[in-house]
């Protein structure tokens, strides 16, 4: 399912969720920043990602479910369980419910996206150095800096200077969302 595409009208479901009264909409600008970050990021996301992403039909929820059980196999109810379900409690009714109607009576693995993450640190950490370098920091010292930043090895550090990393467009959004405090719904 190379071709999963964001979910029908997100953007503008997206925009209609986040507007007051008065035709303002607070963060607007941002949240669909954010959305087309993640839209851009998509491609590069594993296919379950991509599959629970259509399934789901909505940024949010999405982003809920990755936030609460990334790494881990669900297995989904049959029917829609009743208020005091965990996957309730933590996702939500809407959620729940689409959750239901698409894998329902099945397992469903939620992945971490790990690898769009670890391409993200290592285009991070290259960075970094050249700005240490830039700066005329010694190559050693920039490295023995980064290695305690990140809570890698020197020699780790090093072997990624060697790599060309490159990290997708909008990977910083997914990075936003793994250092997010999980949020929790009721339903």
């Amino acid at each position: 399912m190379a071709g999963v595409s964001p979910p029908r009208g997100g953007r503008a479901r997206l925009r209609q969720a986040r507007r007051r009264p008065g035709g303002t909409a607070p963060g607007g600008a941002r949240k669909d920043e954010e959305l087309r970050q993640w839209e851009e990021l998509l491609p590069h996301l594993p296919e379950g990602a991509r599959q629970l992403w259509a399934a789901l039909d909505d940024l949010d929820r999405f982003k809920r479910v990755l936030m609460a059980y990334g790494g881990r196999t669900l297995r989904i109810p049959a029917s829609v369980p009743p208020p005091g379900h965990r996957l309730r409690r933590s996702l939500g009714a809407a959620c729940t419910e689409r959750l239901v109607a698409r894998y329902g009576g099945t397992e469903l693995y939620v992945p971490t996206c790990r690898a769009v993450l670890g391409r993200l640190r290592q285009q991070e950490i290259i960075r970094d150095f050249s700005r240490a370098a830039g700066r005329g920091m010694s190559s050693v010292n920039a490295v023995a800096a980064l290695a305690g930043r990140y809570g890698l090895s020197d020699r780790r550090i090093w072997q990624i200077l060697k790599t060309t990393a490159s990290a997708p467009r909008g990977a910083k959004a997914l990075r936003r969302l793994t250092q997010a405090a999980p949020e929790r719904v009721e339903s």
